[in-house]
């Protein structure tokens, strides 16, 4: 990685323009300050194609920073990391935040998978540290499990017969030498599309990074690696990509790599007209945060579950639901749908209802009677899932005019952990009813 200068900031802050100077001391994001230059770039890329989360406010005359965490990097090199904010949270709790969220994400291509026994710091080390600390777990538990192999379809002039004959080629090479044979077999090998992917995410990995375990890690794939070749052409290595579920723990590691190397040209040069970033949605990131809690605990859990629409329209149904998740009990006489807003819930304003959507409760309503109705249930119950913070820490029991139950959690994204109160909910609600 470059030692280009790093500028922290926060979902939903106001960056403000510093009128007074442009020294290095009002290059300070956290401050709501920044120099004239990179002010003037940022509100330029408000006004960009590609969707930035940044959106000039005329009023204020600042720029508000919305919908996602990650980073980007400006002409001259400087990098501005966006962190989650959770009520006030420190720079070290943002990227624990930023650490919990990406490791259950989804929405870089990954498999859920839980990364155990993982010695890296997160609140310590840099967004792209951070990413490449994820892969490398995964890099070791490839080689606890074993590198894949599979059958390759190879073609090879021998002095012996083998496969099958490539007359044509067989005749073209062999007119003169008829000691050989053009012949077509299947080897199994471990130079496949999926470690080729891997070996040059490695190679490229590090080169990048500064992280001494990463290196180590990185290092030892590579020699484990050593019979396999580079990615050439990752468009096509990505079609041959097959991945059954007796190889399952190889799908995390190599959307991660295809990630990585299709921003190899992350660091541009100076004066780059498109700003390089790597961001990630917040919204979507909370409901994988929350699956990851859910796996394995329930096992007919569903996510985006969406057989049913709203309106018939004669034959025809229009306007298709979509529920975050759905757990059903063991019998499926009963449900419970969990919606997850990337949000805060306040539990002392009850002036503004709380900070609760009126249009997300009829809504969810909707979905409950649906439910209900469809799968012939006995009972739906409802939970609104929303950030833990400081005025939000136990559970709340609302109920609907007709005694739907809406129970609303706090979900710790800081201690991954101590989530055992919003679990603990969801078994009670189903063996009461036992």
């Amino acid at each position: 990685m470059t030692k280009n200068k790093t500028i922290i900031t926060y979902e939903h802050d106001k960056i403000q323009q510093c009128l007074t100077c442009e020294c290095d001391e009002c290059n300070n994001i956290c401050k709501c300050k920044c120099n004239n230059s990179h002010f003037e770039e940022l509100k330029e890329y408000c006004c960009a194609k590609f969707d930035y989360g940044l959106t000039y406010n005329y009023k204020e005359q600042c720029i508000d920073i919305r919908k996602y965490t990650g980073l980007f990097q400006l002409k001259d090199g400087t990098y501005v990391e966006i962190l989650p904010k959770i009520n006030k949270n420190s720079e070290i709790e943002g990227r624990q935040i930023f650490y919990n969220l990406i490791n259950a994400s989804h929405n870089i291509g990954r498999e859920f998978k839980q990364v155990s026994n993982t010695d890296i710091s997160p609140e310590k080390i840099k967004i792209l540290e951070i990413l490449i600390s994820i892969f490398c777990e995964d890099l070791k538990i490839i080689m606890q499990k074993g590198v894949k192999k599979s059958y390759n379809a190879k073609q090879e002039n021998l002095p012996v017969f083998k496969g099958k004959l490539k007359l044509t080629e067989h005749i073209r090479k062999n007119f003169i030498s008829k000691e050989k044979f053009f012949v077509e077999y299947d080897e199994f090998s471990e130079n496949i599309a999926e470690n080729k992917i891997l070996k040059s995410a490695c190679l490229y990995l590090l080169k990048e990074t500064k992280n001494d375990k990463s290196k180590k890690i990185l290092r030892k794939m590579l020699v484990v690696f050593d019979d396999v070749d580079e990615c050439i052409n990752l468009y096509k290595d990505e079609n041959n990509v097959q991945i059954n579920r007796l190889h399952s723990y190889y799908k995390r590691p190599i959307n991660f790599a295809k990630f990585f190397l299709k921003h190899k040209n992350f660091v541009p040069k100076r004066g780059q007209i498109n700003m390089p970033a790597l961001l990630f949605p917040l919204e979507k990131m909370f409901e994988d945060y929350i699956e990851s809690i859910l796996y394995k605990k329930f096992k007919n859990l569903k996510r985006q579950f969406s057989p049913y629409f709203l309106v018939k329209d004669d034959d025809k149904e229009i306007f298709n639901t979509q529920m975050d998740f759905v757990i059903f009990n063991e019998n499926e006489t009963e449900a419970i749908i969990i919606d997850a807003k990337w949000k805060l819930f306040n539990e002392n304003d009850i002036e503004n209802n709380y900070n609760i959507s009126q249009s997300d409760l009829y809504q969810l309503f909707t979905y409950s009677k649906i439910l209900k109705q469809r799968k012939n249930l006995n009972k739906v119950t409802i939970i609104l899932a929303y950030p833990k913070w400081e005025y939000f820490v136990m559970l709340k029991e609302l109920h609907y005019f007709d005694n739907t139950e809406i129970i609303v959690a706090p979900i710790d994204v800081l201690n991954k952990m101590d989530n055992n109160s919003f679990i603990d909910k969801i078994n009670n609600l189903f063996n009461m009813s036992k």
